[in-house]
């Protein structure tokens, strides 16, 4: 997963991620509702638990929630797949039996005027590694360090819509994420490969060399 999306190193003719056909009524009518949704975010649908709003905008949804809270994040986290260029959303209403009870198996949406304009999937690193950013003459490196480390939260994806972007909404996404999980916020794991805004937002928090993983099982 990428960790900040960025659908123009996607390749796509919109950066939405929906190619934007006008001469087909039906894909134009198709791009602009994900158009829409990857800029101004989606309405809160009847029926969402106003009170889960945190005072600081946040709710967060367990992955093996079915209701409209779950409904909505699966809704942001498709956008965000669609904006990255990958096969698969991170998260889905029921989730997955195997993983029902990961307590930081979450998404976070940060709410704005009525509407979830931003997005967090987080989870637990079983899988570490560590990511070492190259110089200008040099490459990134990654020092895999296997399934042997306690799991650690883990910041997968995290996604703004682009009318909300700049105002600090990752980064309060992510400090929410790390208060409930009783870390410090730079000591998150990060989900990779990484885009070029999304690598300056997790250098921002933590620093030169990151911590990265993924939520793999490990051999029994």
């Amino acid at each position: 997963m990428m960790l900040v999306y960025d659908a123009r190193s996607a390749g796509y003719g919109c950066e939405c991620g929906v190619p934007n056909y006008d001469y087909y009524p039906g894909e134009r009518r198709r791009h602009k509702t994900a158009h829409d949704l990857w800029a101004r975010g989606a309405a809160l649908p009847r029926g969402f638990g106003r009170d889960r709003i945190g005072r600081d905008g946040i709710a967060s949804v367990h992955e093996s929630e079915r209701g409209p809270e779950a409904v909505l994040a699966s809704k942001l986290a498709h956008s965000a797949r669609r904006a990255g260029g990958y096969d698969f959303a991170s998260f889905y209403p029921g989730g997955s039996s195997l993983r029902e009870l990961a307590p930081w198996s979450l998404a976070y949406l940060y709410v704005e005027d009525g509407r979830a304009v931003g997005y967090l999937r987080a989870d637990a690193a079983t899988h570490h590694g560590l990511f070492r950013p190259g110089t200008p003459r040099g490459q990134d490196r990654v020092v895999d360090l296997g399934f042997d480390l306690p799991p650690v939260p883990l910041a997968e994806v995290v996604f703004v819509c682009a009318e909300h972007r700049r105002r600090g909404v990752a980064t309060r996404l992510l400090a929410r994420f790390a208060a409930d999980a009783g870390t410090a916020l730079s000591a998150l794991a990060w989900g990779v490969p990484f885009t070029t805004p999304g690598l300056a937002l997790a250098r921002s928090i933590s620093g030169g060399e990151l911590a990265i993983g993924d939520a793999r099982e490990g051999a029994a």
